[in-house]
């Protein structure tokens, strides 16, 4: 599947400002159906390539993803990712956690 998506994210960690950036995103997963458990796991791993600069890879993901449905009223997601910086001088890691929550009318 390809996609185009556009994000734009502001950053300012450890008192240091990122630059906004074009990013192209490279993503992969697998999930595993565990059977009689509500809870499947999905592993991700992402891999960020700057537009300007085709040989630098600027940030790699790696997640882990779960989902629960309710009858009728939904479905919850719950997504906890660990991002480095690539080619940068400290290596920045990040932990993130990820909240959703969809339903339809």
């Amino acid at each position: 599947r390809v996609r185009f998506q556009y994000k734009w994210d502001y950053r300012n960690l450890r008192g240091k400002e990122k630059e906004t950036v074009s990013h192209l995103r490279f993503k992969t997963g697998a999930e595993y159906n565990i059977p009689k458990w509500k809870l499947d796991p999905e592993l991700s791993i992402e891999i960020y390539r700057e537009l300007g600069d085709a040989s630098k890879w600027s940030k790699i993901r790696w997640g882990l993803e779960t989902e629960y449905k309710f009858k009728k009223l939904g479905k919850l997601t719950i997504k906890y990712l660990i991002e480095q910086d690539i080619n940068s001088t400290d290596h920045l890691l990040a932990h993130i956690i990820n909240t959703g929550y969809a339903f339809s009318i």
